[in-house]
């Protein structure tokens, strides 16, 4: 099992949009499963760090760049050895 790093964006953007979605749209329930749906693909991710595909930024990719997609959000990551 891989560990998994974040970013110091990662957990601001994510309240961002949590935050968005409930109050803004009234929509406590899909915030909530936006986070769920969140930790459900970086616990996949963790567990098989090659299975999501490689963005297509050929300059990203080339680093090591996956895309993980969680609703209409993005997370992007990349595999240290």
């Amino acid at each position: 099992m891989y560990k998994l790093r974040f970013s110091k964006l990662y957990h601001s953007d994510l309240d961002e949009s949590y935050n968005y979605i409930s109050e803004n749209l009234k929509s406590p329930m899909a915030a909530d499963k936006l986070i769920i749906e969140a930790k459900k693909k970086l616990i996949e991710v963790r567990n098989n760090p090659t299975h999501r595909p490689l963005v297509y930024d050929k300059y990203l990719a080339s680093l090591g760049y996956r895309l993980i997609r969680v609703k209409n959000y993005l997370i992007f990551d990349i595999l240290y050895y």
